[in-house]
């Protein structure tokens, strides 16, 4: 749209054992505003309408185990802040921070958080660390409100 300004348009599909989400379908556009852009940082700020359709089961444990299904359809608005920063082919830190409530009760929002930094430790191999933060405050189904993942590792490039 301008130098500034991007028009989005996206698609997901999700599958989450840890929170028991069967399939999770998302969809959605809107605008995007570049804040900062540099040859060596970039800063992007986004708001989003997005409709969701997420399938849950909930797996009850006792002498028989009971598979309760949940199903919802929601209209939520998702607005991201995402960042990326390098110094030169040593160093490169990104991140991305989502807030996405609910149009129709705003109490129900997720927050999803991704940060991922590596560095080089010789001309061919670089290590990588990630660190990842859900965070679901009206899961459809009794499960943990937050998850956190963290991995490491190395990359081998010629």
């Amino acid at each position: 749209l301008s130098p500034f300004l991007t028009w989005e348009v996206f698609g997901q599909m999700q599958l989450d054992d840890v929170q028991q989400i069967t399939r999770r379908l998302l969809s959605g556009t809107g605008p995007r505003l570049r804040l900062l852009e540099s040859d060596t940082a970039a800063l992007f700020f986004g708001a989003l309408y997005m409709y969701e359709h997420e399938q849950s089961v909930n797996v009850f444990r006792g002498a028989e185990p009971e598979r309760v299904p949940a199903s919802l359809f929601d209209n939520r608005l998702s607005t991201y802040l995402s960042g990326h920063f390098e110094a030169g082919e040593a160093f490169a830190l990104t991140h991305v921070t989502y807030l996405q409530p609910n149009f129709e009760n705003w109490s129900d929002f997720r927050v999803s958080s991704e940060t991922s930094l590596s560095f080089r430790v010789t001309k061919y191999l670089s290590f990588r660390a990630y660190f990842q933060l859900v965070y679901d405050a009206k899961p459809p189904v009794p499960v943990a409100n937050t998850v956190l993942n963290f991995k490491n590792g190395f990359t081998f490039s010629l």
